[in-house]
């Protein structure tokens, strides 16, 4: 009996569920940085994307990672499912899978973000009515959270057309807006405790914001795949 207490404590307790995720997150959040050198020059200030030619720059560094993203996404989306995960055989197998859908989605992000923030700052030039430029800037934030918490997500999971995910993402982003208030407002605590000095929280940033994202999507992700059981058993019928 005592030797398998010490298993259960060591083994499958929480103390090794624990001390797992937190390796999980880690290596996670390294290899999602690996991925997306770009975007950790900028922040290192090694690349000055004020400078130049600015949307050939915030293509370069932005656009790597949403296959780093989505690859993120699918890890820590099994590591839920599953409760444990091979994490460099998982994200390397889910960035290659879902690297040319993440690629086009993520110059589809860029491209329209990039429209609707120079149409914000044109709104700024002809009108000092500040109501407009805040309409702006929440369909600029609406725009965002459906992509990377609910387009993004689906890709990591589902092989679909890219109409059906773009469809499916904004039924659910005004079915369940909740979980984009949830992930804006992980994303700002980790983002507020990491500016006031809890810098060793940028370890496990992406992969802790990643996870809850895939947390609050669980039933979302159950309730596509019910839907697409039921779509083939009907075609086959």
């Amino acid at each position: 009996m005592e030797v398998i207490m010490k298993k259960k404590e060591f083994g499958e307790g929480p103390l090794f569920t624990v001390t797992n995720h937190i390796w999980y997150f880690l290596v996670g959040n390294f290899y999602f940085w690996l991925m997306n050198i770009p975007m950790l020059l900028v922040l290192l200030g090694v690349i000055n994307i004020e400078s130049g030619d600015k949307t050939i720059l915030l293509i370069i560094t932005v656009l790597p990672m949403c296959p780093a993203l989505t690859a993120l996404f699918s890890s820590m989306g099994k590591l839920i499912r599953e409760k444990d995960i091979s994490i460099t055989k998982d994200y390397f197998k889910a960035y290659r899978t879902n690297f040319f859908d993440s690629i086009i989605f993520g110059l589809i992000e860029v491209l329209i973000v990039t429209v609707l923030y120079v149409d914000r700052i044109y709104l700024a030039t002809i009108s000092s009515s500040g109501i407009l430029q805040m309409i702006m800037l929440i369909i600029i934030c609406v725009f965002l959270a459906m992509m990377n918490f609910y387009v993004l997500p689906i890709v990591s999971r589902f092989y679909l057309k890219r109409m059906q995910i773009i469809r499916l993402s904004i039924y659910y982003l005004f079915r369940r807006i909740h979980i984009a208030l949830s992930g804006m407002a992980i994303l700002y605590v980790l983002w507020t405790i990491s500016i006031r000095g809890g810098s060793v929280l940028l370890l496990f940033f992406a992969s802790i914001l990643c996870y809850g994202i895939m947390y609050f999507q669980k039933d979302t992700l159950i309730e596509i795949e019910a839907r697409l059981e039921t779509n083939a058993t009907n075609e086959e019928a």
